[in-house]
């Protein structure tokens, strides 16, 4: 008698385990957006040293020619000097007004970039675990499933609307020029309205290109959000 009511026991607890392994679906928001947050944070650690150190050398550059321009710009300036007057004659003297000026732009460009290099080190990254925590923090699983899933759908919305404002702004200056060019185009009764677009304009193709592509291509997050989609419908189709 004891056996058999041991038995039965057993049979209980394990069909209670099956039945609710059977309705905990598999995490896979969470999963997403943990390996998504992961790679972010250390992606975000990367391009500050790189970013500080870009604006550190630029800045060190930048505080190198102010001083060659100050202490050797009159002697840059004459062996260019020597080459022009013996083409034409007339020797000219550098003024010192634009050495100084010079000299002053390239020390205040330099002292810009150092500190915004010492600025991009000493700003700490945002804490992306810290942020969603609501997450990572849920006990259940159910809702934290749930929950993650919202957060994916949020940045991938939010990665659409900075796509679409990086390819406006990519678009605003070249477009901006054109029309400045058909506009002058226009009152001047010499020229075709579209006189001097393409060469005038040539500079910006690469933000052309950028703004065009921003529209038509997607954000890494709405891609996230659409394998995230992707992988629960061949998950629950397959059960």
């Amino acid at each position: 008698m004891k056996k058999s009511v041991f038995l039965i026991i057993i049979v209980i607890f394990y069909s209670s385990v099956s039945i609710y392994t059977e309705d905990i679906k598999p995490q896979i928001a969470y999963r997403f957006l943990d390996g998504y947050i992961r790679a972010k944070e250390k992606n975000a650690e990367l391009n500050k040293k790189i970013g500080a150190g870009i604006s550190l050398a630029t800045g060190g550059i930048f505080l190198g020619a102010s001083a060659v321009t100050y202490f050797y710009g009159d002697e840059i300036y004459s062996t260019f000097d020597e080459m022009y007057s013996t083409f034409n004659g007339d020797k000219k003297t550098l003024d010192p007004n634009i050495k100084n000026i010079a000299a002053a732009s390239f020390a205040l460009g330099g002292l810009f970039a150092i500190g915004m290099g010492a600025a991009i080190l000493v700003k700490k990254p945002v804490n992306l675990h810290k942020k969603y925590s609501f997450v990572f923090e849920e006990k259940d699983p159910v809702v934290q499933e749930a929950l993650a899933s919202a957060v994916l759908k949020d940045i991938a919305e939010e990665g659409e609307r900075k796509r679409i404002i990086s390819g406006f702004t990519s678009l605003a200056t070249p477009l901006l020029s054109i029309g400045l060019t058909i506009g002058s185009n226009i009152i001047n009764p010499k020229k075709e309205w579209y006189a001097d677009i393409l060469t005038v304009n040539s500079w910006f193709i690469g933000n052309i290109v950028s703004g065009i592509s921003s529209f038509l291509s997607k954000s890494k997050e709405e891609r996230l959000y659409e394998k995230y989609l992707a992988a629960k419908k061949a998950i629950y189709e397959s059960e």
